[in-house]
């Protein structure tokens, strides 16, 4: 197995970091079934370290990169972009003369889902509201401008 430095985004929101942790999963199972033996220290680090914290973060980064002298590549996944820490990775393998393969594998299946899904609360949300204000209106005058609605009280 050639073994291989993984590079995919981590960091961010909430939502970022869960979208990105799939994502690495991702990578590592399709490097896994290229023939790659994967490191991903952001994956492993993580676990115990709290990235938001800039002494554990530089602690996770050293640790890491302690490894990378026994990769035999390193693994760049792009489909989410190239963040700070990824191009920092990145130029130590190139200068280190380590080999740099950039991958793609496209994004999560279920960032999709979730866009779809959103946009279907925001109108279960809209019309829930809809209903709840025709319910509240006890009288409309027709001849009156739209803004004027009697509610019950």
């Amino acid at each position: 197995m050639i073994r291989a430095i993984i590079e995919s985004p981590y960091g961010g929101t909430p939502e970022e970091v869960e979208r990105n942790t799939v994502y690495a999963r991702r990578c590592m199972l399709w490097a896994l079934q290229q023939g790659y033996a994967p490191f991903l220290s952001h994956l492993l680090y993580t676990q115990v370290l709290n990235d938001n914290n800039p002494e554990e973060r530089k602690l996770g980064i050293e640790a890491g990169f302690a490894w990378r002298e026994f990769a035999d590549i390193t693994l760049v996944f792009l489909d989410y972009g190239a963040t700070k820490g990824m191009r920092l990775g990145i130029r130590d393998a190139k200068m280190k003369g380590r080999r740099v393969k950039e991958e793609r594998i496209g994004k999560n299946p279920y960032d999709k889902a979730i866009d779809c899904m959103a946009e279907t609360i925001a109108e279960e949300v809209d019309r829930g509201l809809l209903e709840y204000v025709e319910k509240q209106i006890v009288e409309i005058d027709p001849t009156a401008p739209a803004q004027l609605v009697t509610f019950k009280t």
